[in-house]
């Protein structure tokens, strides 16, 4: 379970918050299956839209708490469009707790890629990675490739 230790629920945007995850945790327990150690393994993918990007500023700590508590739902995650600055994310690892982790792809190159990244976020007591990981990257490019014949 996440850890919301900062939250006063003697302030009104603790009582807000709390308010909120617990609702939120309510609409999960409905909606997701039930998460064991030994029987289940639960997976997701999630496109988060620019995880902190310049454009959009930094999360509020209050929407790292909802993040977390959807994230915890499940065993491994993979969140897309995470930025090249993985500030947030660390961030976001610290409220999941410590038998969190995750690993990530280089940040895509090139005014298509947007210097974004994909996580894989894992509950360690679920999931171990083997430590293999292997990509792909075209660079691009930048002549026009023509026919050796002409």
């Amino acid at each position: 379970m996440p850890s919301y230790q900062p939250l006063d629920a003697t302030t009104p945007a603790g009582k807000r918050t709390i308010e909120r995850i617990l609702a939120l945790r309510k609409k999960i327990k409905a909606e997701v299956p039930g998460k064991t150690l030994n029987e289940t393994l639960l997976l997701a993918t999630w496109n988060i839209r620019e995880f902190d990007s310049p454009a959009y500023g930094k999360r509020m700590t209050e929407a790292l708490y909802y993040i977390a508590e959807i994230i915890s739902a499940f065993d491994l995650v993979a969140v897309q469009e995470i930025r090249e600055d993985l500030s947030a994310l660390d961030d976001l690892m610290k409220v999941l707790g410590d038998h969190w982790d995750y690993m990530f792809s280089d940040v895509t190159e090139g005014s298509q890629g947007n210097k974004e990244r994909t996580a894989f976020i894992y509950d360690t007591r679920k999931v171990n990675p083997a430590g293999l990981v292997g990509e792909i990257v075209f660079p691009p490019l930048e002549k026009k490739i023509t026919d050796i014949n002409g």
